[in-house]
């Protein structure tokens, strides 16, 4: 996913839920990439869950790691969106 840029100039509505959380993350958390629920299962293989963290296998090179997820509805309530990102390798 390719992660948009912020100004304050811009109404926080002109974003979907998955730009407004790749925008916070990139600013307080992690650099892209990022990662949809439906883009994740593209990329790695899901091994197990351990809230927050991911066990996944990189399925172009098989490399397995560990990646994290985060919730828009915990930043701003009522508004819902799952991003997954920061690959770890083992």
């Amino acid at each position: 996913m390719e992660t948009p840029i912020y100004t304050p100039e811009q109404d926080i509505e002109e974003f979907t839920p998955e730009e407004l959380l790749a925008v916070y993350l990139t600013e307080k958390v992690s650099p892209p990439p990022y990662w949809t629920t439906t883009e994740v299962s593209q990329v790695f293989k899901i091994e197990s869950f351990s809230a927050p963290v991911v066990f996944v296998t990189r399925k172009e090179d098989n490399q397995p790691g560990t990646i994290t997820w985060a919730d828009l509805d915990n930043i701003v309530p009522g508004k819902y969106a799952r991003l997954y990102f920061g690959f770890i390798p083992r």
